[in-house]
């Protein structure tokens, strides 16, 4: 499979979930937030609402009060190819399987898998991560901005996924 085809089945998995979960269709990424911590959680989901995204949570917990852009999942029952980027502090399980699917990572430096992932850099096309230093929700926004500015552009996305393909 060729990345123009990946891509084009990335974006018809997509339709077919903002469907059955009633996602605003113009949020054109979906991001799965998979983060341990409940408090760190808890921040990060603040700042969601304001994105133009839609966001599957991964959490047993009750979360309350979600903006329309959010759903939460006690496990991940949905087809990877839907999702475009995971966030996460460890994912130890999830980050794998979902890097076979194409998912951008959105994970700390010093994450276990970090051998495998480097900032991604659409200036040379090289690269297959966003990483973020500290694992606070101010540095994991910023990890989902730069994430997102990428996804504007076609061709740097493009390249972002095919070099995630490529792991």
């Amino acid at each position: 499979m060729n990345s123009n085809e990946l891509i084009a089945l990335k974006r018809k998995e997509s339709e077919k979930v903002k469907e059955q979960y009633g996602f605003p269709k113009k949020n054109k990424a979906i991001g799965l937030i998979h983060i341990e911590d409940t408090a760190l959680l808890k921040g990060v989901l603040e700042g969601l609402e304001v994105l133009p995204v839609n966001f599957f949570v991964l959490s047993s917990e009750k979360l309350s009060k979600l903006p329309k852009n959010v759903e939460v999942l006690s496990t991940l029952d949905i087809k990877g190819e839907a999702i475009d980027f995971v966030v996460c502090d460890d994912c130890e399980g999830n980050l794998p399987d979902l890097l076979k699917k194409w998912v951008a990572p959105v994970v700390p430096r010093d994450h276990h898998l970090a051998t495998l992932l480097s900032e991604f850099n659409p200036i040379k096309n090289e690269g297959n991560a966003f990483l973020f230093e500290n694992t606070t929700k101010w540095d994991i926004f910023y990890g989902i901005a730069r994430y997102l500015e990428n996804f504007k552009f076609p061709f740097d996305n493009k390249n972002l996924v095919k070099n995630v393909f490529e792991i």
